[in-house]
């Protein structure tokens, strides 16, 4: 009998795990989108991520072909968290939480 709530359990977090995955292609990541504009301008505005000292001491940037797929990986983060805080701010708006304060305090007595 036990072993069955434990199945249950892997079931019910692997059911979970599957929403969250859905929720972050369907309503999330097609919302992150980057141009090539968006690069460009994080490469100019950051140049000092992308210089390096070479062997003779002297101070290099990298090309931006160079680090376009690291800056593009970066900026795909940064817009997905924008995107995931609006997303959830809208969720909250939509169906306000209410938090019963009498009912949580008890919860945590022993």
């Amino acid at each position: 009998m036990n072993e069955d709530k434990e199945f249950l359990k892997i079931i019910y977090d692997y059911e979970n795990a599957l929403l969250v995955f859905r929720i972050d292609q369907d309503e999330i990541w097609k919302n992150v989108k980057v141009t090539e504009s968006d690069i460009s301008k994080y490469y100019i505005n950051n140049l000092g991520k992308y210089t390096v000292q070479d062997t003779s001491g002297k101070y290099i940037t990298k090309p931006l072909e160079i680090v376009r797929s690291e800056i593009s990986n970066e900026l795909q983060v940064l817009k997905f968290r924008e995107v995931e805080g609006n997303y959830i701010e809208a969720l909250k708006q939509k169906y306000p939480l209410t938090i019963n304060e009498e009912v949580l305090s008890k919860a945590f007595i022993q």
